[in-house]
């Protein structure tokens, strides 16, 4: 079905027969939600999910998006993060160290 005649297309309950509203889903694109148009019933309240084409996105917008931050920004925020990095690293062997001494006792 396409979009651009969706809205204007009747459509029936398959419930109880009364003519139901389409309208955009607001869990659309949020964790597993996939159909961007539900239909509700107008007398009985029943929610159906509108099968509509899935437009896949062409190569050339894929390929705008970065894979991964460029190394340069990596290595800017390790030169940034440094002082912090290296209390993180000190203070797991000193973590390390007391655990083993425990159970070594």
């Amino acid at each position: 079905m396409d979009e651009s005649d969706l809205r204007g297309r009747p459509r029936w309950c398959s419930r109880c027969g009364a003519r139901t509203r389409i309208v955009v889903n607001p869990y659309y694109g949020v964790g597993l939600a996939v159909h961007q148009y539900i239909s509700t019933c107008k007398r009985c309240g029943l929610v159906e999910f509108v099968k509509t084409k899935r437009v896949e996105p062409k190569a050339a917008e894929l390929s705008d998006v970065p894979s991964a931050p460029p190394r340069r920004a990596v290595l800017t925020w390790a030169a940034a993060h440094r002082v912090a990095l290296s209390i993180a690293v000190i203070l797991g062997a000193l973590s390390i160290a007391m655990a083993i001494a425990a159970l070594v006792r």
